[in-house]
């Protein structure tokens, strides 16, 4: 089974037993590939405590966890590992069962061809680059940091390297040659120029990764493509899924996919389709109270709409008359929505 998630940012919390039970059924054989920032080799010179911890709890998982790089990892340490073939590419082995998959590289993974490109631009660099050896540089970040500039600190939390080199997207065309430019899956951090413009509206730019990632995209034949980067979960295309804290499950002959906690995606005609199940609390009944006493009240009452929806949906036939801004609405992030207002009708129902 192949599982895809996206930015982590050092916080591993949604791999845990309670968020991702499905991994009790699962072995080193299984895999969850993370969409770029996953901020596992992060500390400056060497891995300090909790990075340690992190990276052996995550070993110890019944999974294997795959990674691309986004823009927030140490490319110095990252880099630092010995490159090892795996399964048809190359990778930075963090540990055992936690692997870098480098860019321009195809795997075969779960009899699947997979694709593999980090990198991307960083948002937040708009006001410059600190050095960390500029005599100024204390000076610098005091007066940044007052006018609340947009900046980071080479070396620090920032590197060169979050784009890739000439000689990276070469290897990548040569690597997509051998297999006739068609694979299975492609995973990236960011996306293509199209795809940016398509969902942002102009407020992200397109860059040379972006450009590289439009050639590909008009070039290449692949079925699925999960990028991260851009925070949010939506299906920009039919082929093209921005990911962010959901983790979801192909599922080689079923129309439904394995959803985490709180989501349940829904493929039809080869479209995914989320569908997102909230409880809104803004008055609290008596029955709210009873159900909502412990966070696995909450858990459970969601989980059990869930349920209920998935029967209604087969008893419809499977039928999707109509989704009303489906990549809108509420989610729940650490037990509270963090958006509201969404209306959701299949078969001529609505669900709030």
């Amino acid at each position: 089974m192949i599982y895809i998630t996206g930015d982590c940012h050092r916080n591993y919390e949604r791999f845990n037993t309670r968020c991702f039970p499905e991994q009790k059924e699962m072995t080193k054989d299984d895999y969850v590939i993370v969409c770029g920032d996953f901020g596992g080799v992060w500390m400056k010179d060497e891995p300090d405590r909790e990075e340690m911890m992190l990276m052996d709890w995550l070993d110890c998982k019944p999974f294997t966890t795959l990674f691309v790089d986004g823009n927030h990892e140490n490319f110095d340490r990252l880099y630092a590992y010995p490159v090892e073939e795996w399964k048809g590419g190359k990778v930075h082995r963090i540990r055992p069962s936690v692997l870098h998959l480098m860019r321009g590289q195809v795997f075969n993974i779960d009899g699947k061809r997979i694709f593999s490109f980090g990198g991307a631009r960083s948002h937040d660099i708009d006001d410059g680059i600190l050095e960390l050896d500029d005599p100024f540089y204390k000076v610098k970040k005091r007066q940044f940091d007052r006018e609340w500039k947009l900046y980071r600190v080479n070396h620090l939390n920032w590197w060169k390297e979050e784009m890739p080199s000439e000689e990276e997207m070469k290897e990548g065309r040569r690597n997509l040659l051998e297999y006739d430019n068609t694979v299975d899956f492609i995973v990236s951090h960011c996306c293509a120029s199209s795809t940016l413009a398509l969902f942002s509206g102009g407020l992200f730019k397109p860059d040379q990764l972006s450009a590289y990632f439009e050639e590909i995209r008009q070039n290449v034949h692949f079925k699925k493509w999960f990028f991260g980067h851009y925070h949010d979960n939506r299906n920009v295309t039919a082929e093209e899924i921005m990911i962010y804290e959901q983790i979801i499950q192909r599922i080689h002959s079923g129309k439904v996919l394995k959803l985490s906690r709180h989501v349940l995606y829904y493929r039809y005609n080869d479209i995914f389709i989320q569908i997102w199940y909230i409880i809104f609390q803004k008055e609290k009944s008596e029955s709210d109270e009873e159900n909502q006493t412990t966070g696995e009240g909450k858990d459970m009452t969601t989980m059990n709409r869930i349920l209920d929806l998935t029967i209604k949906l087969t008893a419809s036939a499977l039928f999707i008359s109509k989704v009303e801004e489906s990549f809108n609405c509420v989610r729940l992030f650490k037990g509270k929505p963090i958006r509201e207002n969404c209306v959701i009708e299949i078969a001529g129902e609505t669900y709030t």
